[in-house]
């Protein structure tokens, strides 16, 4: 999408992150014009974006970030925030409103898929934590569960159970199917069957709602 919109020329530009520097101003000016009564951060970048190599979130996106959030939230706006990241203790200050939403992306707890498919996120037990310490202050929190691998991607897909009782805390999960890969073949149907089944039945047991698409 990127590059087909002109946003980046190449891979190797798309995945060096650049800071709108006015991003406060813009916002703004918009809100001026429009009146949303919430804001979601974000899809096509991470609002508190993971430094692999020094193990820690990138400052001037998670400052950013924060500045975001405190603008909207004066205004009486929730926000909906969605990381591979982890989340910062700064938010658990009184200038930020308990209205917000906050949520994690996580599809496994196995460390072979992690160091394949997305070795520059943060340690899955990292990004549960923070949501959790969240979760404890008072914030509704959430969790993205897409896309859910099949077992020939990984192994250990079939017990989704295992990843659902790490995250039990959480007021609502999501869960959509793996798409655009060879081995998604029609017999998922039936895979991706049993996992909904899982999934109703332990959201139903633990309260949590539910929003299941595959």
């Amino acid at each position: 999408m990127a590059l087909s919109f002109g946003r980046v020329k190449n891979y190797g530009e798309w995945i060096r992150p650049r800071i709108v520097c006015n991003a406060l101003k813009i916002l703004e000016k918009e809100l001026l014009k429009y009146h949303p009564e919430e804001v979601h951060l974000s899809l096509t970048t991470d609002p508190f974006m993971y430094d692999h190599r020094k193990g820690e979130l990138i400052t001037e996106v998670k400052n950013l970030t924060l500045s975001i959030i405190e603008l909207l939230n004066s205004r009486g706006i929730r926000v909906v925030t969605l990381t591979k990241g982890y989340y910062p203790e700064e938010l658990m200050d009184t200038r930020f409103k308990r209205i917000n939403l906050f949520g994690i992306s996580i599809v496994s707890l196995n460390p072979g898929f992690k160091k394949k498919f997305e070795p520059f996120s943060a340690p899955y037990e990292l990004r549960i934590r923070s949501l959790w310490k969240l979760h404890r202050y008072g914030y509704n929190t959430w969790v993205n569960i897409e896309p859910y691998p099949v077992p020939e991607i990984d192994p250990t897909s079939v017990n989704i159970e295992n990843l659902l009782n790490r995250l039990k805390f959480v007021d609502k999960i999501r869960i959509a199917r793996w798409n655009y890969n060879s081995f998604v073949k029609k017999r998922s149907k039936d895979f991706y069957k049993l996992i909904a089944e899982k999934a109703w039945k332990f959201c139903e047991t633990s309260k949590i709602e539910c929003e299941i698409d595959l």
